[in-house]
């Protein structure tokens, strides 16, 4: 399909004859732009009149078939009234020699307000696929109404070490910038500084991956900047996949601001990208109605250094508040939040581990805040991601100097270790303006294993001990038919201070089984709101029994359980054996 609009695009341009349905490419940086100072670019110079020029872009894109030629320009008007478009023919000069008369888009301006600025498009399809080395740009008048017409080159401007190339090698190791260092686009504004921060490979509902990068945008000067219209594209070494903005909401920055931009890459899931690219659209149109669009490459970058997810994070000490990215949309600046729990137990009957990861969320500030609904990975040192199911909640504001805490549920394999040392990242995004999810912290955390053995269970933010429990079996009939069970607690049951829970909180699930491990019956007892379990003796009563007769002896599994989207996630707690 990409060939296919090529050899389309040729002969609209050239014949003016056909229109050519919207077309992208991707092209790569030429090595003779230094790495991060791709708009190095020609300054202003006169052309004519008040009018002056200056290059925005230039690109070759060469095929198995043919090349392209394109070149965009801005023009200025410095008078005070407006001026016409100087009607001059645009030509490159190669390296072998070779003069190119240029196409213009058919959208091209024909005139420039006064003290403005216009930008103008010129394209051409030659058949030829040795390497073009554009050397020259000059713009010609021409005057067709002498006989033998004549020629007056009226500007010339050098273009090597301006030319973006699209067979250029665009390796992290041939003058792209290192991961996390800063660059500036100064065709746009000498401002505004972009640094790489996150890069992270998602998988969407339709089954495609998609890699969501990152930019930290800082405007350090005195007056509002407007972000331009770029992207961040991704390359696997022999071919580039356009990036396109993961959402609009960043469109100025104001002085001293700083902003986070997220650009998304669909891929083909088998496809490994070796580094990315700073791109930007150039839109040509033909005169048959259609268009053209080339993705022209700015600044290469190299990808994050390869090793383990947990590289460079600290072990992280439970309790104490997460460092959130400051630049984050999701949390407020008052709001602290801290991991309490990571349990990790097997569950009976089940081919995987649960994982119970327990926030509690601190509003620290004198106003009401929102309660932020992050999303949540585990990421295992080989890189494997398993993502969090947040329970449901019902609350939807923070009061000032409490805590909420919410839980997250994590499948993860039995092949981990009941201690396995994960990073956890916390994720804003996933929502319909902002529809990929990205990190706004990372930590490295180590789950607590818990003790099968233990009769004190801690269930952030209560902590429940089982000092003395009985089983008895009742008839539930005369003549008798079928049984019951009461089960008998003492339980002693402490909270933490200045912490609030909802009806979406953890509940305590007893199991009965019989000898051969067949689940007979089970009920579900809150820890808060009616019916919840308290310190000292209570009842729980076992009435839908799944047998006809009196099982002896039983056992009794005591699970933590917490509802989410996605269903009951369940911790296996203790299991206690009749004697």
């Amino acid at each position: 399909m990409h060939t296919n609009w090529r050899s389309t695009a040729a002969a609209v341009l050239l014949t003016a004859a056909l229109a050519v349905s919207p077309s992208v490419s991707v092209l790569a940086a030429t090595p003779a732009v230094q790495a991060g100072q791709g708009q190095g670019l020609a300054k202003p110079m006169k052309l004519a009149g008040s009018v002056s020029a200056e290059l925005k872009s230039a690109f070759v894109e060469r095929s198995a078939d043919d090349s392209t030629i394109g070149v965009v320009v801005w023009l200025r008007n410095d008078g005070a009234k407006v001026t016409r478009v100087p009607d001059y023919e645009l030509r490159v000069t190669t390296a072998d020699g070779v003069t190119y008369t240029l196409t213009p888009s058919a959208s091209n301006p024909r005139s420039i307000q006064a003290k403005g600025k216009a930008e103008l498009g010129y394209i051409l399809n030659v058949e030829r696929t040795d390497r073009l080395e554009l050397t020259k740009l000059t713009w010609v008048n021409v005057d067709e109404y002498v006989y033998p017409r004549k020629e007056t080159p009226m500007l010339s401007m050098n273009l090597s070490g301006k030319v973006w190339q699209s067979t250029a090698p665009d390796s992290a190791s041939t003058g792209a910038i290192k991961w996390g260092q800063p660059f500036k686009l100064d065709l746009f504004s000498t401002d505004v500084t972009y640094t790489p921060a996150s890069v992270q490979k998602q998988t969407t509902a339709q089954g495609g991956i998609v890699t969501v990068v990152t930019v930290k945008a800082a405007n350090a000067g005195k007056q509002k900047a407007y972000v331009p219209d770029f992207a961040v594209s991704g390359s696997d070494g022999a071919k580039l996949y356009a990036g396109e903005k993961a959402d609009n909401k960043v469109t100025s920055l104001s002085p001293g601001e700083s902003r986070n931009i997220r650009f998304a890459i669909p891929t083909a899931a088998s496809v490994a990208l070796t580094g990315f690219v700073v791109t930007t659209p150039e839109r040509f149109a033909t005169a048959g109605g259609g268009s053209i669009v080339e993705h022209v490459g700015h600044v290469r970058i190299g990808l994050p250094q390869s090793g383990s997810s947990l590289a460079g994070l600290s072990a992280y000490a439970f309790g104490s508040p997460i460092a959130l990215d400051a630049l984050n949309e999701l949390v407020d600046k008052d709001v602290e939040v801290s991991l309490v729990e990571l349990h990790m137990h097997e569950n009976q009957g089940d081919g995987y581990k649960t994982a119970i990861a327990k926030f509690k969320l601190r509003n620290t500030g004198k106003e009401p805040a929102p309660l932020p609904a992050f999303g949540a990975e585990l990421v295992d040192g080989d890189g494997y991601t398993y993502a969090g199911v947040r329970q449901n909640v019902a609350t939807q504001s923070l009061m000032p100097g409490l805590s909420h805490v919410v839980s997250y549920a994590f499948n993860v394999p039995k092949t981990e270790e009941d201690d396995q040392r994960f990073a956890l990242r916390l994720l804003e995004g996933g929502t319909a303006d902002s529809p990929y999810p990205s990190p706004i912290a990372a930590v490295g955390v180590q789950a607590q294993i818990g003790d099968k053995d233990s009769d004190v269970w801690d269930l952030y933010p209560f902590k429940v001990e089982m000092k003395y429990w009985w089983l008895n079996a009742y008839a539930d009939t005369i003549p008798v038919t079928s049984y019951s069970y009461k089960l008998k607690l003492n339980l002693e049951i402490t909270q933490s201070d200045d912490v609030v829970v909802d009806a979406g909180f953890s509940r305590l699930k007893f199991e009965l089984v019989d000898t051969q491990g067949k689940m007979i019956g089970s009920e579900t007892v809150p820890l808060t709101g009616v019916g919840r379990l308290v310190s000292g003796t209570q009842i729980v009563k076992f009435s839908n029994i799944r047998t006809e007769q009196q099982e002896y002896p039983l056992s009794i599994n005591v699970y933590e359980v917490i509802d989410t989207p996605n269903g009951e996630a369940t911790r296996l707690l203790k299991t206690f054996h009749q004697s």
